[in-house]
């Protein structure tokens, strides 16, 4: 007779799913009419994310010159997936370029978005 004991709560099979990577998929950079008006940046992270702590930068720039240091920001994934947030300074030109980063609660770089922005007013998206 077999008096062993079959454990069938294997934790990797009953764990929840994973939610995924934490990923910019879509972003959105708004530039106001007024020169000396912060840039807005939007970034879409996934609703499976909603609610997670987050940091975030972002570095501009016209023509090659830096606008603005690097600073990051701790933010709160919003209930519909996304990230929102301010460049840190005004700047006195509309910038050509971004880099904007992604990291993790903890700090660690999860992902990085660099684009070319059309130097005008108006919301852009990538």
């Amino acid at each position: 007779e077999n008096n062993s004991v079959v454990d069938n709560s294997d934790t990797e099979i009953n764990a929840p799913a994973t939610t995924g990577p934490l990923k910019i998929q879509k972003l959105s950079i708004s530039t106001a009419r007024e020169i000396e008006a912060l840039t807005y940046i939007k970034m879409f992270v996934g609703t499976q994310h909603a609610g997670k702590a987050v940091k975030v930068s972002s570095v501009f720039s016209n023509k090659k010159n830096t606008m603005c240091e690097e600073k990051v920001l701790s933010k709160k994934v919003d209930s519909q997936g996304y990230v929102n947030f301010a460049s840190i300074v005004a700047f006195a030109k509309f910038p050509d370029h971004g880099i904007i980063k992604l990291y993790t609660a903890d700090g660690t770089l999860s992902d990085t978005k660099e684009v070319t922005i059309v130097p005008r007013q108006g919301t852009q998206t990538f």
